[in-house]
C-alpha cells in the first residue's frame, strides 16, 4: 500500500488514504458503538451487532423483571433501531413501551404476549424484521402482525403462529418466513397455499416430525419463491418433489436432514439445473426416530379427533321436553 501511494502527489495521497480508511470502516460513525446508559446497569444490557442486520448496532436486554419508567427512558435514549429482548420483562407493558420507540428489527425470547398486548405489534409501523423464540403468544397475534406495514422478514417457533402464518403472510411487504420446531407443520404449509408474494420460506421442523410430504406439496404452490428450505421430513420425487419445477423463480433449494433416495435427488437436480441444491440425507437412526415420533403424533391426533367427535355427539342429542320420558 505504501509503494502504491508513493506514486501520487502528497495531497492526492492523503485523499486516497482517507478513502481507504473509510472503505475499511475505520471512520464510519456506525462502527462506534453507542454507550449503554447508567440507568440500565441493573439489567443485562449490551450494545452489539446482530446477525442479519448489516452495519447497524443494536441493543440487547435480558431481564426477568419488568423495567421501570427510568429504565425504559434510558432504552429510548440509545440511538439504535434494532433490539434483542430476552425474558419476562416483555409482557403487555413491555410491548407497549417498545411500540413507543422506532423499532426496525426485533428479536423476542421468552416473551409473553396475549390479549390486548398483541395490538402493540401493529403500532410498530417501522418494523421490518421480527423473530419470536419460545414466546407465549395469544390467538390474536396473527391478525396483529398482518397489520405491520413494513414487515419483510418473520421468524417463529410458536405453533399458534405457525397455524396462522397464512394470515401473517398477508402483510403487504412480507417476503421471507422462517418457522421452527412445532410451527413448521403441514398445517402451516397448507395455510400458505397459493401465496404469490413470498420469496423465501424455511421450515426447520427439527425435533418435531410435523412436516410431511403433504406440507411439501403445499409449498410447491408458492409461485414467487426464490429460496426454499425444509428439514426433518421424508419426501419422494413422485410424492411431491416433481412439483418443484413449477416454481419458475426458484434459485436455491435446501433439504436438511431429509430422507430422500439418491435416485430421487438426481431427478430433482435434473429438473432444476438452474437451482443450487444442498441436501443432507437422514441417517437410518434419524429415520427410525422420525417414524416412531410420527406414529405417536398421528395416534394422539386420532385420539383427539375421537374425543372431539364424542363431545359433538353429546351436544347433538336432543334434550327431552317435560312431556317426554327420559330413557332409562
Amino acid at each position: 500500500m505504501t509503494h502504491f501511494l508513493a506514486c501520487f502527489p502528497t495531497v492526492l495521497r492523503s485523499a486516497l488514504l482517507i478513502l481507504v480508511l473509510i472503505a475499511q470502516g475505520w471512520l464510519l460513525a456506525g462502527d462506534v458503538p453507542p454507550t449503554v446508559p447508567e440507568a440500565l446497569s441493573g439489567v443485562d444490557a449490551q450494545v452489539r451487532k446482530f446477525p442479519g442486520v448489516i452495519g447497524a448496532w443494536g441493543l440487547s436486554i435480558r431481564s426477568g423483571q419488568p423495567l421501570n419508567e427510568t429504565q425504559w427512558a434510558a432504552v429510548g435514549s440509545v440511538p439504535v433501531t434494532s433490539f434483542h429482548c430476552v425474558g419476562a420483562f416483555i409482557d403487555a407493558d413491555g410491548l407497549a413501551q417498545l411500540a413507543n420507540l422506532r423499532v426496525e428489527s426485533l428479536v423476542l425470547e421468552g416473551c409473553h404476549a396475549d390479549g390486548d398486548a398483541v395490538e402493540s405489534f401493529a403500532r410498530m409501523t417501522a418494523l421490518r424484521r421480527l423473530a419470536f423464540s419460545h414466546c407465549r403468544l395469544g390467538p390474536g397475534i396473527a391478525a396483529a402482525l398482518a397489520r405491520i406495514p413494513a414487515l419483510e422478514d418473520f421468524s417463529s417457533d410458536h405453533r399458534l403462529v405457525g397455524e396462522g402464518i397464512g394470515i401473517i403472510a398477508s402483510a403487504p411487504l412480507l417476503r421471507r418466513i422462517r418457522l421452527g420446531h412445532g410451527a413448521a407443520s403441514d398445517r402451516a404449509a397448507k395455510s400458505l397455499e397459493g401465496n404469490r408474494t413470498l420469496e423465501g420460506v424455511n421450515l426447520w421442523a427439527t425435533g418435531a416430525p410435523v412436516l410431511s410430504e403433504t406440507g411439501v406439496l403445499s409449498l410447491t404452490t408458492l409461485s414467487g419463491l426464490k429460496s426454499l428450505s425444509f428439514s426433518n421430513t421424508v419426501v419422494t420425487y413422485a410424492g411431491s418433489l416433481h412439483r418443484l419445477k413449477e416454481l419458475p423463480l426458484l434459485t436455491a433449494l435446501t433439504l436438511d436432514v431429509v430422507d430422500i433416495s439418491v435416485d430421487d435427488l438426481a431427478r430433482v437436480q435434473a429438473d432444476l439445473p438452474q437451482v443450487v441444491i444442498k441436501a443432507t440425507r437422514m441417517t437410518p437412526e434419524q429415520r427410525m426416530k422420525w417414524d416412531l415420533s410420527r406414529a405417536y403424533l398421528e395416534k394422539q391426533a386420532d385420539l383427539a379427533a375421537r374425543k372431539a367427535a364424542a363431545e359433538a355427539s353429546k351436544t347433538d342429542t336432543p334434550t327431552p321436553t317435560p312431556s317426554e320420558p327420559i330413557a332409562k
